[in-house]
């Protein structure tokens, strides 16, 4: 049987197989090189592991979540902290704190859907998936603002059959928020949501408001800054960069081998990745309001 190791680099290898279109390719990104370096160094970590009868990394030991039941079974929940995520979040959480101190702000047109809303009534969303419309969603990241802190809840499927019971869960989170606030979650987000809610016959109530930070900083930064990726923003914008973050395109086919071989530390690079995305959002929204 095929070890992960032997996964790893053949995964490698067809990323790197010349192609009739190759040379109409862009180069590799700095972030995708970067990323395919530590899958190398993985590889050669589980050779390493299994010649010393080492096991590979198990879920609970990698992420430190929990499981939780639903009615069509279960699902794994990852809450990671913010704060030792990024070390620099006490800014963020002081302009959630104002705002939920004194609702009378008049925020900027454009910000209808958070205005008079106290940010604890927010729910920052982002989802990570296993392609476009039609096939599954394994991750969905929240973050709340709990009154005194950054909360981060990470939904998992550790498998495809953990959809369902994700989704039953998120519909009751769902319920608890007045506004989404999302990045490019109008265009992506949350219609890949509500056809998996279609396909897996689950019943679910948006939030009735929601604040897109894409359309935004497009509005504000679009003639300053080359785009406005998330992660281009992050870098002009926040003024942070990230040092080896796996890129979108390699997502899918991470989680797929890890589903094959249950090695969860191919997981945790796509945790964090989600994670990130979501704090960024949030420091984000800071500077499109001027309080940062």
């Amino acid at each position: 049987m095929a070890t992960l190791s032997d996964a790893l680099r053949k995964r490698l290898a067809e990323k790197n197989k010349p192609t009739e279109t190759k040379a109409k390719d862009t180069a590799p990104t700095d972030d995708s090189v970067r990323f395919r370096e530590r899958l190398k160094r993985a590889a050669g970590r589980l050779e390493a592991r299994r010649a010393g009868g080492f096991p590979g990394a198990g879920i609970d030991e990698t992420l430190g979540g929990r499981e939780i039941p639903m009615p069509s079974g279960v699902f794994y929940l990852v809450e990671p902290d913010a704060a030792a995520m990024h070390p620099d979040i006490d800014p963020i959480v002081d302009m959630h704190h104002h705002l939920h101190l004194d609702g009378r702000v008049e925020l900027p047109p454009g910000y209808t859907p958070i205005q008079d809303v106290s940010p604890v009534r927010w729910l920052y969303l982002d989802i990570e998936t296993t392609g476009f419309l039609g096939v599954p969603l394994f991750l969905v990241g929240l973050m709340v603002f709990d009154g005194e802190r950054l909360r981060v809840y990470q939904l998992l499927a550790r498998d495809y059959a953990e959809e369902a019971p994700l989704l039953e869960y998120l519909a009751e989170q769902l319920e608890l928020y007045h506004t989404f606030i999302t990045f490019n979650g109008k265009s992506f987000d949350i219609p890949y949501i509500r056809d998996r809610y279609f396909a897996n016959a689950i019943r679910c109530r948006f939030p009735m408001q929601h604040l897109d930070l894409l359309g935004l900083s497009r509005k504000r930064w679009r003639d300053k800054l080359p785009n406005c990726k998330l992660q281009t923003l992050e870098k002009w914008i926040c003024g942070r960069g990230r040092d080896g973050d796996i890129p979108g395109t390699d997502i899918p086919d991470t989680y797929h081998l890890f589903v094959r071989t249950g090695n969860a530390a191919l997981l945790k690079p796509i945790m964090d990745h989600n994670a990130l995305d979501l704090i960024t959002m949030a420091d984000l929204l800071g500077y499109l309001l001027d309080m940062r």
